[in-house]
């Protein structure tokens, strides 16, 4: 019961966080590509930024799409190639 109460608090709490981190994700990449080349004076930390915030969406939506029950995984774009390279990577 506990454990549950803490699942879903967590999941309510990415939920919560992605959105914000995934837009300022794309603004900081914007920006960073708006002041290198319009303005030709480059955010210092741009990159390391943008980095950051791609990481914590990426684990966020991890956690999202395993409360959901749809994980990204190779086996479901192996689906759709030949026959051949299926036994090998899916099980």
């Amino acid at each position: 019961m506990m454990l549950q109460r803490l699942s879903d608090w967590t999941d309510r709490a990415a939920r919560i966080l992605l959105v914000p981190i995934g837009i300022g994700f794309i603004l900081i990449v914007f920006l960073g590509v708006l002041t290198r080349y319009v303005f030709e004076t480059p955010i210092i930390s741009s990159v390391e930024l943008a980095r950051i915030g791609f990481v914590w969406a990426a684990f966020l939506g991890r956690r999202f799409a395993l409360s959901k029950g749809s994980t990204p995984s190779s086996c479901s774009f192996l689906t759709s190639s030949p026959v051949a390279p299926r036994p090998s990577c899916c099980w």
